[in-house]
């Protein structure tokens, strides 16, 4: 994705969920999608919203994980 090709950060965005599928990841995405067009979203930017993307689906004790 060249992020300067899009509009704004909403689009970008938008860009990323689209291109999530399967499981939870596609059910959190349209649920994200609906926040972020209704702009209840808590992320604006897509710094931010990578940032909650790890929070959410990421490694949560990244340590052990690495230790086994």
């Amino acid at each position: 994705m060249q992020a300067n090709t899009f509009v704004d950060e909403q689009m970008k965005i938008l860009y990323a969920l689209s291109i999530m599928h399967g499981g939870m990841a596609q059910v959190w995405a349209g649920n994200e999608t609906t926040a972020v067009i209704d702009r209840t979203s808590q992320t604006h930017t897509l710094v931010e919203f990578l940032v909650c993307i790890e929070r959410t689906f990421g490694d949560p004790d990244q340590a052990r994980t690495a230790h086994t």
